[in-house]
């Protein structure tokens, strides 16, 4: 009987050993299998829009392609005067605390603003509402989102062997 444990305690593990190996998992320090983890990667996203009238408004959007983690957003210094940032949201959610729009220049390369921002899905709309207060005519607005993206493996570029 001790024989029989023994054997098939002996097949079961080489068939986890097997099963681990085919599908890519890696096993933890517990004994547990898990999944690799996904590569995390910085990323820019970019948000433009061309010839936005005085006083007007405007959304830009941009549609993520994994999961993304803004950290940080930057607009353009030769455009920030002339613009105000009136909303960001991530899906369905602002990410403001309130309703007073902010300066477009509180955002420039220079400033100090790294913000704790929702993650957004795989798909998932961010977009940008800017208004000019700028007196030339129309302007262009040009910013990026700075954040980690998590890379899923369907998305990954197969590995050259040489």
């Amino acid at each position: 009987m001790n024989n029989r444990r023994s054997f098939i305690k002996s097949v079961f593990l080489f068939l986890a050993s097997f099963v681990a190996v085919l599908f890519g998992r890696q096993k933890s320090t517990a004994g547990a299998l898990r999944p690799p983890i996904p590569p995390v990667r910085e990323h820019w996203l970019g948000f433009h829009a061309k010839g936005v009238p005085e006083r007007e408004s405007r959304t830009v959007v941009a549609q993520v392609q994994d999961v993304f983690k803004p950290h940080r957003l930057v607009v353009r210094p030769s455009c920030a005067e002339n613009f105000e940032i009136t909303d960001i949201k991530i899906g369905t959610m602002t990410q403001f605390a309130d309703s007073v729009s902010l300066p477009a220049s509180a955002f420039v390369p220079q400033a100090l603003n790294g913000v704790d921002f929702d993650t957004a899905r795989n798909g998932e709309i961010i977009a940008i509402t800017v208004r000019s207060v700028g007196n030339n005519g129309p302007q262009d607005f040009s910013a990026a989102l700075v954040g980690s993206a998590v890379h899923s493996s369907r998305h990954q570029r197969p590995s050259m062997r040489i």
